[in-house]
């Protein structure tokens, strides 16, 4: 389920006849060697490919003993052991409020900073949260169903109310 990138046919006379931009570019298809079959996403190590695979063969090896859950990658299995220790060691230096991971850690944060990565492409509205840009396209979309004196702008597909 891989290939190196020899395999592919890059050699080192064929990149030193490039131009800098596409060469580069190829250096960098080259240090990431190895390349999933499934997907085709590219990998520096063969052990990260090997840990990449599991995903697309639906093979959950790493199980938790205390309730019977699995999962596919031990990162993530190392995160649910923790909903059973009680161990959250990401804080925050604002409040103090304690993690299982750091990604939820920074998620709180923003909570503080106020940062919202995430805009919606239709009106500009910026979220802390990729999801809840879904979440509010479906909710505003539910209720232009339930009010229907309402109608969506056509430029930036907000609700207000017809004349």
């Amino acid at each position: 389920a891989m290939s190196s990138a020899s395999q592919r046919g890059v050699s080192i006379s064929f990149v030193l006849q490039l131009n800098d931009k596409e060469r580069w570019s190829a250096i960098d298809s080259v240090k990431k060697t190895f390349a999933c079959d499934v997907c085709g996403k590219a990998f520096k190590k063969k052990s990260l490919i090997t840990q990449h695979v599991i995903i697309h063969s639906g093979e959950k090896p790493f199980d938790c003993k205390t309730c019977g859950k699995s999962f596919s990658r031990s990162g993530n299995f190392t995160i649910h052991m923790r909903t059973h220790t009680g161990e959250k060691p990401f804080s925050c230096e604002t409040c103090g409020k304690s993690f299982t991971d750091s990604y939820s850690l920074t998620i709180h944060t923003r909570t503080h900073t106020g940062e919202r990565p995430y805009s919606c492409k239709t009106c500009g509205k910026r979220f802390s949260r990729r999801w809840l840009i879904h979440k509010q396209i479906h909710s505003e979309d539910q209720f232009l169903e339930s009010n229907h004196r309402l109608s969506k702008c056509k430029s930036c597909s907000r609700f207000q109310k017809q004349h």
